[in-house]
């Protein structure tokens, strides 16, 4: 009889937490021209009702986007994570972060999911756009975060000019002159486009290019 009810108890547990929560993963390995090996590894994650207590009876979602690439270092891969939290998509809050294969958090970044949907205005066919429209627009903009395009090499062209809202001169110029160097681009708002790449002299990630209007 304990038995029974053990298992009754287990089963409805896994049942609960199936209602709850749902996981999909993506994992796939690509080889660029140089025999570079990248892995993507792409969670999304979508929590249904958080538990009710006096202080939380909303619904919170959950999203993570991440994915390997060669960034710091040319021989082991950096893991790029973006996680989207908060009570639904259009109010939430995306954390990115680069951490090192030794477990460094190298870039550290707080983006709010306005800053993920504003260039829609640019893709608008019609003069306001409905919820759905907008949740699936930051939904593809998190699944696209990371995309391959998104990383070039050199980090720095040729023909780049430096600017003092980068910071420090010498370790850009250091950039530059890498022709291995890697960059990782991406969109935040309408036009602010960020480019940032790896400095070994100053052991960080630095802004090196901007791009958008």
């Amino acid at each position: 009889m304990k038995k029974i009810l053990v298992y009754c108890a287990v089963a409805a547990f896994s049942f609960s937490c199936s209602e709850n929560k749902r996981l999909e993963m993506k994992d796939t390995t690509r080889t660029d021209k140089n025999g570079n090996t990248t892995s993507e590894k792409t969670t999304n994650i979508t929590t249904g009702s958080a538990p009710k207590t006096a202080e939380n009876t909303a619904s919170r979602i959950s999203f993570t986007n991440m994915r390997t690439h060669i960034f710091s270092d040319p021989a082991k891969p950096d893991t790029f994570r973006i996680v989207m939290q908060g009570s639904d998509i259009l109010n939430g809050k995306a954390h990115f972060t680069i951490t090192t294969a030794q477990g460094k958090v190298i870039h550290n970044e707080i983006i709010p999911a306005p800053d993920l949907e504003a260039s829609m205005v640019y893709e608008l066919e019609t003069p306001t756009a409905t919820k759905k429209q907008r949740e699936d627009f930051i939904k593809n903009r998190f699944s696209q975060f990371f995309h391959e395009e998104q990383f070039t090499t050199p980090a720095i062209a040729p023909n780049d000019v430096y600017d003092p809202t980068f910071g420090d001169e010498t370790a850009w110029n250091a950039i530059k002159k890498d022709p291995k160097s890697i960059s990782f681009s991406y969109l935040l708002g309408k036009e602010n486009g960020k480019r940032i790449a790896y400095s070994k002299l100053k052991k960080k990630v630095m802004l090196v290019g901007n791009f958008g209007g």
